[in-house]
């Protein structure tokens, strides 16, 4: 067996075996790249064990389903509040006026998105409402929420104007002060950019993200990490999913996960991670 060659310990080439069937070796190079020679015959530069890649490629796996169930829960805060508040003070059909918007190119082209978005979908009501009204040509917010993707609805937040009261309502119901909305839209673009790797089952534990969010120091008026971590890695991400649940229901649940994860970092270092050596001191880890 090629792994066995390169220096993996191997407990079991029949258990080995039938778990590449089911995983595959090239989705388990990823997990094994950094402790083998970038060149030559890529072998193994520590002892490297069979146990070890399956602890690796597991607590990956653990921490791709928490920060996708907590993703989940801050994607759907923002399409009800973009719900509630835009609606209240703009009327059903706010997303189609430009006027709202600070880009009217990206509105334009975020209208595009939701066309698609609408035409694709399969869900009854919009059966219903097309079935049922000729005016106007597309449904109501509350209906068009609902089958957007995350990543176009943290665009039409991010281009909406920010003096406009229903995005200012928007932002400090997620924490953030007068002015923090450019700190939220690129938060909710990380967080996409995030989501996305989790839902392809793409490794998390040391990638280095793209979209980084910005440092806010303080969330509704009180310091929740003293200093900002590395905001390519995946620990930046869990801190910032960890703050914005403190508001939601279930919230501490998914805090107490994120803690024990940390704490029992099994085939992975905190420090690929980007977690800090004193990350138990921070407050958002303190708080319940």
């Amino acid at each position: 067996m090629l792994l066995s060659r390169r220096g993996l310990i191997i407990d079991s080439e029949r258990d080995l075996a039938e778990w590449l069937e089911c995983v595959s070796y090239y989705r388990l190079r990823g997990y094994t790249h950094p402790f083998q020679e970038p060149n030559g015959d890529h072998r193994f530069l520590r002892p490297f064990s069979q146990n070890d890649l399956k602890n690796r490629y597991e607590y990956d796996r653990r921490l791709r389903l928490l920060l996708i169930d907590g993703i989940d829960h801050i994607e759907v805060l923002l399409r009800t509040q973009l719900g509630l508040h835009m609606v209240t003070t703009e009327g059903p059909l706010w997303y189609e006026n430009r006027t709202l918007f600070r880009n009217v190119g990206k509105h334009r082209e975020d209208l595009l998105h939701i066309d698609r978005e609408i035409n694709r979908a399969s869900e009854v009501f919009l059966a219903h409402f097309f079935r049922s009204y000729d005016t106007p040509n597309r449904p109501p917010s509350w209906m068009v929420l609902e089958v957007l993707s995350f990543g176009t609805i943290s665009k039409l937040f991010e281009n909406l104007r920010e003096k406009q009261n229903g995005k200012k309502a928007i932002i400090q119901r997620f924490g953030f002060g007068a002015g923090g909305g450019d700190h939220l839209s690129s938060w909710l673009k990380s967080l996409v950019t995030v989501r996305n790797h989790c839902a392809h089952h793409a490794r998390v534990i040391d990638r280095k993200i793209v979209h980084t969010p910005r440092y806010a120091p303080t969330l509704r008026g009180h310091a929740w990490h003293r200093k900002w971590p590395d905001s390519r890695r995946v620990y930046a991400f869990l801190t910032i999913v960890a703050v914005i649940l403190e508001t939601i229901p279930g919230g501490d649940d998914w805090k107490r996960q994120a803690v024990e994860l940390l704490k029992n970092p099994t085939g992975v270092s905190l420090d690929e991670m980007g977690v800090p050596e004193t990350w138990e001191d921070e407050p958002v880890w303190k708080r319940p």
